[in-house]
This record gives C-alpha cells, sequence and structure tokens, in this order.
C-alpha cells in the first residue's frame, strides 16, 4: 500500500489496455502510459522501445515537477489533486493527461448511461472493396497507355525514318559471321 497522500499508478499500453504479463494491481489513483513507449537509447539509431510500471511512474512524476514549475505555490496535495482533477475520465481509472494538469482544466467523471436508453451507435464502416477495384483498374489501364505511348514514341520516328520499310539485318552484324 502506498503511504497516504502518494499517488498509486498503474501502466497501460498504447490502447490504454494493460499488457497480460503485468503484476496485478490491489490500489490505484491513475494511469499513465507504461507500453510500448519510444525514447532516447545510447547504441544505434537512438530510438528504443520500453515498457513498464516504472515508466508510467517516470511520466507521472514529470507532470508533477511540470505543474509545480507552473505553479510553485502549490503544495504536494494541491498538485496531487490537480493531476487527478485533469485526467481524463477512463472506464475504470482516470487517465493522466499532462495538459489537463498543468491548466487546471477539471473534467467531469464519466456519466453512467441511465437505464432505458441506449448510447450512440456509430455505424459500421461501409465495405469500399468496389471502390478498390475500380481504382486499381483506372491504374493498370493509365500504366498501360503510358508503356504504349513510350512504345511508340520510340518506335514511330524509326519507322519514318526507314520510309515505313523493314530493316536490314547486315552479314557483319550477325552473330558468327
Amino acid at each position: 500500500m502506498p503511504p497516504p497522500g502518494a499517488l498509486a499508478v498503474v501502466d497501460t499500453g498504447p490502447r490504454g489496455d494493460r499488457a497480460a504479463e503485468s503484476p496485478a494491481y490491489s490500489r490505484a489513483d491513475l494511469t499513465a502510459p507504461g507500453g510500448s513507449l519510444v525514447g532516447p537509447g545510447p547504441v544505434g539509431d537512438g530510438k528504443w522501445t520500453a515498457s513498464g510500471s516504472s515508466l508510467a511512474a517516470a511520466l507521472t512524476a514529470g507532470t508533477a515537477a511540470l505543474v509545480r514549475s507552473y505553479h510553485p505555490d502549490l503544495s504536494a496535495a494541491e498538485v496531487r489533486e490537480r493531476m487527478l482533477s485533469g485526467a481524463y475520465p477512463g472506464t475504470v481509472l482516470p487517465a493522466l493527461d499532462p495538459y489537463g494538469a498543468v491548466s487546471g482544466v477539471a473534467r467531469p467523471a464519466a456519466a453512467a448511461v441511465p437505464a432505458g436508453e441506449r448510447p450512440v451507435a456509430l455505424p459500421k464502416p461501409s465495405d469500399t472493396s468496389g471502390q478498390r477495384s475500380t481504382a486499381l483498374l483506372v491504374v493498370a489501364v493509365s500504366v498501360g497507355v503510358v508503356v504504349l505511348v513510350a512504345f511508340l514514341a520510340v518506335v514511330l520516328p524509326r519507322g519514318r525514318a526507314r520510309g515505313w520499310r523493314p530493316g536490314r539485318w547486315e552479314t557483319a552484324d550477325r552473330p558468327g559471321a
């Protein structure tokens, strides 16, 4: 158990869920990004990917430092409250929002859907396979026309220069002659 007044944070991945191998938690106040984070590394191209609750804790600590740098008169409890009130409402826990913590924008808690009302349902994406086939056909025909024009741009001037007679194959040009 964290000490009273401490902010307990769990890590989440890019989709907002926890990794299957993440350890269980008994109490948490906030979630923060901690899965598949990209940052600077000491070798190679300098980009390293890492995961873990320590990264979530580091981002949360960085956000607290950012809040304290913008509002140096706040106490630790006020910084904690600002981080919690400025967090995105989540399904289980709120998610860390550095901008909300610094600006002091409090978000309302996620409202429950009253009984008997249905939440908004987005329409299913339309099938675009017909449009894709048409686009591929247009591209194929366009490429064919470009190749045909390039071929004719080479062949027609040569035919005109010869007076439309077939070319000759000189004996000296034949292999083995």
